[in-house]
């Protein structure tokens, strides 16, 4: 009996240890909230299939958008953005490059007719398609299309055997105000204006590389010293990804979304991951539901003086001195950027000032209001004590600002104080109208009187001349 017992214990040791070992590394359960299934209905839609050279450093394969017409009139053209070709040239190029990359498009139809096209702009990245788009009418575009990964310290490029593609796929311009939107590619912030749309992809990669990405892996195939992913990503405004064969991977889950961190190490990979869940957890307390069913933090090589860079489901990570308040801040990204969309060129502080305010609530939730004040101390109360050779404003666009440093002073941290003030004068009836803010408008586009309104609603009281003072005023030194 007793010897019974033990091949039976040991069986079973033997079974458990071999379902370790096979079972698939994805066993967390996520799936998409139902906001996110409803939003993604009707929207224009990108599909990709491609394939990563690792001796040319190139993504190559094919692209296909199909987008609608919704603006009520006929449209002369169609326009589309190819953000990557900023990368052709340094004089272009939003950070330093060591080698030059860019999107090679060639062989664009419209519905299976041979288009002509040409770019509106030196840095080739305003894609003129000559063919009038009807009201209401539907088209498929399709391309062949090479991104060559420059190699540079970006969100685009090559760093330290880190792939980093993040706004390089060819999407739809935004149409606003009676013209396409060709805003160029700032070297700070984050210069992208782009309505959500549907992602399906292939993506195939040498077995050797681990990929990145917030999209929904729906299957891996491995063939021929390669892996194919397929990925769906819906209601995003870009499709983010990063590979490389020195990343370490660490998984959790809070509710139903996976969580996954890429990193150099598997104990930074685990830092994400630990901080990511706590900030998923008090930022879902306090405005909703994530928005996706993955959120993935993934380190990369970014600018000096950037210590991290947002995607919709996938936030970069580069060298921080504290991981924690970096993956609070990339995070709250996740709400104000990403999901509820803003004119991130003109109205940065939307996004990065609302960000930075998230982050003060997180450590007030998490460590308390004696922290949370610390941190206000040396960021947002700092930013007063210290003299600009400019007047510049939060309110200001991209283009306004000289350098990060400026820029990070002005938006991130006076930017913040329009929320901070009234947080301390209203308490929870801020962090309630920004719920509403977010349930309301994400996965749209929203302009500077549309959160005024809901700040107005926490204030009692029309707030718009107190975004004036914040926002639009030079601020004197305290």
């Amino acid at each position: 009996m007793k010897k019974r017992l033990l091949i039976i214990i040991i069986a079973a040791a033997l079974i458990t240890a071999a379902l370790l070992v096979f079972l698939p590394r994805r066993q967390l359960s996520f799936s998409l909230p139902e906001s996110t299934r409803e939003a993604a209905k009707g929207l224009d839609a990108v599909l990709l299939e491609m394939t990563f050279d690792e001796e040319s450093g190139a993504l190559y394969g094919q692209e296909e958008i199909t987008l609608t017409n919704r603006e009520g009139i006929a449209l002369p053209y169609i326009c589309l953005r190819a953000m990557a070709n900023a990368y052709l040239t340094s004089d272009t190029a939003p950070a330093p490059i060591q080698k030059n990359g860019g999107a090679y498009i060639s062989d664009l139809t419209v519905n299976g007719e041979y288009a002509a096209v040409s770019y509106l702009d030196e840095a080739k990245t305003v894609l003129y398609i000559h063919r009038e788009l009807a009201e209401n009418e539907t088209v498929t575009i399709s391309m062949r299309l090479r991104l060559s990964i420059p190699v540079c310290a970006s969100r685009f490029g090559l760093h330290d055997g880190i792939y980093a593609v993040s706004n390089a796929f060819v999407l739809p311009a935004k149409y606003e105000n009676g013209a396409y939107r060709q805003d160029e590619y700032s070297a700070l912030g984050d210069p992208f204006y782009f309505e959500c749309v549907n992602f399906n992809a292939e993506i195939s990669l040498p077995e050797e590389l681990t990929l990145a990405c917030g999209a929904e892996i729906t299957s891996e195939k491995h063939e021929a010293g390669m892996k194919t992913y397929s990925l769906y990503m819906p209601a995003a405004r870009d499709l983010a990804l990063a590979f490389s064969d020195k990343y370490s991977v660490s998984e959790d889950a809070f509710g139903n979304t996976l969580i996954r961190a890429y990193a150099t190490s598997g104990n930074t990979a685990g830092e994400y991951v630990k901080n990511a869940k706590k900030a998923l957890e008090v930022y879902s307390g306090l405005f909703g539901e994530y928005p996706y069913s993955v959120y993935s933090l993934a380190y990369v090589g970014l600018p000096d003086g950037c210590d991290g860079a947002d995607n919709p489901a996938l936030s970069f990570i580069s060298d921080s001195s504290d991981i924690e308040i970096t993956v609070a801040r990339e995070a709250a990204r996740q709400w104000w950027g990403c999901a509820v969309g803003s004119d991130r060129i003109n109205n940065p502080w939307q996004n990065a000032a609302l960000s930075e305010f998230s982050a003060l609530l997180f450590t007030e939730k998490v460590h308390g209001k004696d922290a949370m004040q610390e941190l206000y101390n040396d960021t947002v109360g700092a930013s007063y004590r210290l003299t600009l050779p400019r007047n510049a404003t939060p309110g200001s666009p991209l283009n306004f600002f000289s350098d990060l440093y400026e820029y990070r002073i002005v938006v991130y941290n006076r930017g913040a104080a329009v929320f901070t003030d009234l947080y301390s004068a209203v308490g929870d009836d801020l962090t309630y109208a920004l719920s509403s803010y977010y349930e309301n408008e994400r996965f749209r586009l929203a302009g500077r009187d549309t959160i005024t309104g809901y700040l107005s609603i926490a204030a009692g009281y029309d707030y718009a001349p107190m975004m004036v003072d914040y926002l639009d005023t030079y601020a004197t030194v305290h």
